[in-house]
C-alpha cells in the first residue's frame, strides 16, 4: 500500500468479504499546487507484458465531481512515468454549459512522463444522465460494477460492465495502442 491513511485504512473491512476503499482527495496527476497522491493505493509490480486485470466494485455510486474508483498501471511508483487510469466516476463539468451531472467510464492515460504530460481522454462512456428520476435506476444498475483491461505488448482493450447482476458481458469503451510500458498496477478510490 501506498501513502496509508490509517484512519480510513482501519475501516477496509466494515463489509465482510469486501475491501473498503474511499474517495479521499487526491489524483495521480498533480494539479496546480496540489502534488501527485493517492491515498490508500493498493499497488503492485507487474511482471510479465501480457495480462488481463478485473476489479469488481459493489454499490459504487459516485455523487461528486471527479469521485471515482478503478484500475491504475504506471511506469513508476511514484507518478512521474507515464499512466494509464480507467475508472467509474462522476463528471458534473461541462464548460459553463448546464447540465445534470454523469456518472462515466474513463481511460485516460499520459503520452509523456506524469510530470511533462497532461492526462489525454481515450473514452468516455456516459453510463447515467444523474437527472433526478434517473437516480434509482444508475443505484440499481450501479450494484455490480466491473472493469478490465487487457494488455498484449502494445495493444490494450478497456472494458466494463454495470447491472445489478454479476453475470453481464463485459462492454469494450476502447481499444487502442499505447506506448506505455507499465511495470505497477495499482487499485484507487479518489475525489480527484
Amino acid at each position: 500500500m501506498k501513502s496509508s491513511d490509517s484512519v480510513w485504512w482501519n475501516r477496509r473491512n466494515e463489509k465482510p468479504t469486501h475491501l473498503s476503499l474511499y474517495t479521499l482527495r487526491g489524483d495521480n496527476w498533480a494539479l496546480g499546487e496540489n502534488n501527485a497522491g493517492i491515498k490508500n493505493l493498493l499497488i503492485r509490480r507487474i511482471r510479465s507484458d501480457c495480462f488481463m486485470v478485473e476489479i469488481y466494485l459493489s454499490d459504487f455510486v459516485p455523487e461528486q465531481n471527479w469521485q471515482q474508483a478503478g484500475i491504475l498501471f504506471t511506469e513508476d511508483s511514484t507518478f512521474t512515468g507515464k499512466m494509464i487510469r480507467l475508472s467509474v466516476s462522476f463528471n458534473n463539468y461541462f464548460g459553463g454549459f448546464e447540465k445534470p451531472g454523469e456518472i462515466i467510464i474513463q481511460a485516460i492515460n499520459s503520452s509523456e512522463d506524469g510530470s511533462r504530460s497532461k492526462p489525454e481522454e481515450i473514452a468516455h462512456q456516459v453510463l447515467f444522465s444523474m437527472e433526478p428520476a434517473m437516480k434509482g435506476l444508475a443505484e440499481s444498475n450501479l450494484t455490480k460494477t466491473a472493469l478490465k483491461i487487457e494488455k498484449n505488448g502494445t495493444s490494450f482493450r478497456f472494458l466494463y460492465n454495470a447491472a445489478p447482476v454479476e453475470s453481464f458481458a463485459f462492454k469494450e469503451v476502447a481499444g487502442r495502442d499505447l506506448n506505455i510500458n507499465p511495470r505497477f498496477i495499482g487499485i484507487f478510490s479518489i475525489e480527484g
